[in-house]
Parts: structure tokens; sequence; C-alpha cells
């Protein structure tokens, strides 16, 4: 019998450069730096492209909520045990009711302390 090693070892090792390139988060770094220094230094250009900013947006929106479902149908008929998706819902309706309350209090605070009406009177 002989027994050969698989041939994915044949493939040449990437580098870290290529890494980094061809992941998306980096990508996405980015075009959050590069809308930054767009509307520090030439806020005229990032008003005239807040039209491509909207419909990014609009396109986002009108993805997430395919994604989700079917990432949750997806999800519950990977599962064989009907008492496990049970327990797992369960988990997740309270993981999302905790994340929401602890979201929804920063936000009130930030609110109470930055005082948004204060700041649009001094522009």
């Amino acid at each position: 019998m002989n027994i050969t090693a698989p041939e994915s070892s044949n493939k040449p090792k990437k580098s870290t450069f290529q890494i980094i390139i061809t992941n998306l988060t980096f990508w996405v770094l980015i075009a959050i730096i590069a809308g930054i220094l767009l509307g520090h230094f030439s806020p005229e250009n990032g008003v005239k492209m807040e039209i491509l900013g909207k419909r990014f947006i609009d396109i986002i929106k009108l993805f997430i909520g395919p994604i989700i479902f079917l990432t949750i149908v997806l999800g519950i008929s990977g599962m064989g045990n009907l008492k496990k998706v049970g327990r797992i819902g369960i988990k997740a309706l309270g993981y999302f009711e905790v994340v929401s309350t602890v979201a929804w209090q920063l936000a009130l605070a930030l609110l109470i302390f930055l005082s948004p009406e204060k700041l649009t009177d001094q522009v």
C-alpha cells in the first residue's frame, strides 16, 4: 500500500502582505479612512458624494433581511434535535434582549451627556 502526502502541501504559501490585501476587513478600514480624509480635507466633495453613501446604505438595507432570514432558516434546518433548536432560540432571544437594552442605555447616556441641541446651536 502506497501512502502519499496530500497535494495541497505543494501550494505556495501566501505572504503576510497577500493575506492582508485579500482580507475584506482591510479594505473596509481603508474605505473608512478615505471617507474621513475626504470629509476633512475636501468637505465640498464629501457633500457631493452623499448620494453615493445613501444609495449604498439602501442596498445594504435591501440585502440584510434576506440574509438574516436565510441564516436562521439554514441554522434551524441544520440541527436535528428540536429541543436543541428551542434552547438556542431562547438563548439568542435573551442575548438579543440584553444587548439591545445595553445599546439603548448607552445611547440614552450619550444623548444626555452630549446634549445635541446645544451642539447644533454652536454650528
